[in-house]
């Protein structure tokens, strides 16, 4: 569908109360008082994000279809747009990526903090970023610590592009308190890494924790091993859609880019973590 049908079709879906702005790659439906502010904000992430693979070499393709981002007036509008679309929200979800439409979900909230807000845009469109320039492939198995931890790792500062230049870090807000509870049992860390190459169950078991550790995974080899990073993030970008990745093979991949001693990595990620300011 080209560019301008489909921003007619969101017009004729959200209704006269919203505006939808042509703003490339972003087609942004949001309320017309705020609408220059998300749009900027989008833009301004989609810059610090192409910036960062360029600089870490990380291979990007080009983004073939537009970027729906919408942004609802109310929670209550995103709950019914969400139960219409079959999309079980938690209870404190603030933003959502729908695979399923490709689309960015949001509301405006007076109550919500404004780094509770900033968070939810900076991971939830670097979700939609690296699944259309080429980083994720959109329904193949793609480890969980891959997708959540970079996600996670636009959740700070320095690298959206969104906050001021006072006090950037590259500590995503939501991770630092966990890291610092978590640092003190360096054996935890280990067996985490451990259990994140070889699958996702973390996510369901240790939440809070799993999530530290794949920003943590993917920010240090990221960072300390781009060489490494860049073909290995390239190679699982190109799994196939709708096909298992077994453990084995999972592993194996892994290991064959970054080595086979996870107790070696461990430690490199720790020391790479207590040098960040």
């Amino acid at each position: 569908m080209e560019r301008n049908e489909l921003a007619q079709q969101l017009r004729a879906e959200f209704g006269r109360n919203y505006l939808v702005k042509n703003d490339n790659p972003y087609l942004v439906v949001a309320r017309s008082e705020h609408m220059e502010a998300w749009s900027k904000r989008f833009r301004s992430l989609h810059h610090a994000f192409k910036h960062y693979c360029i600089t870490h070499a990380i291979p990007t393709r080009e983004i073939e279809f537009p970027l729906v981002a919408v942004v609802f007036g109310s929670r209550s509008e995103f709950l019914r747009y969400a139960n219409s679309s079959g999309i079980t929200i938690p209870e404190h979800c603030v933003g959502y990526y729908f695979s399923d439409s490709n689309r960015i979900l949001l509301y405006e909230s007076a109550g919500a903090s404004t780094q509770e807000t900033q968070t939810t845009i900076c991971h939830e469109a670097t979700h939609q970023l690296a699944f259309n320039m080429g980083l994720h492939q959109r329904r193949a198995a793609t480890p969980l610590w891959l997708i959540e931890g970079l996600a996670t790792m636009f959740e700070s500062p320095l690298l959206s592009g969104l906050q001021s230049r006072e006090g950037k870090s590259l500590w995503p807000a939501s991770r630092q308190a966990t890291w610092q509870a978590l640092s003190k049992r360096p054996e935890s860390v280990q067996r985490l890494v451990a259990g994140l190459i070889h699958n996702d169950l973390a996510f369901e078991s240790d939440f809070e924790n799993a999530y530290t550790i794949a920003w943590a995974m993917t920010a240090y080899l990221s960072q300390r091993n781009s060489q490494q990073f860049g073909p290995y993030l390239q190679s699982v970008g190109n799994l196939p859609p709708f096909q298992d990745y077994g453990a084995a093979q999972r592993v194996a991949d892994f290991q064959s880019a970054f080595g086979k001693d996870s107790r070696l990595l461990t430690n490199k990620i720790i020391k790479y973590l207590e040098s960040l300011d």
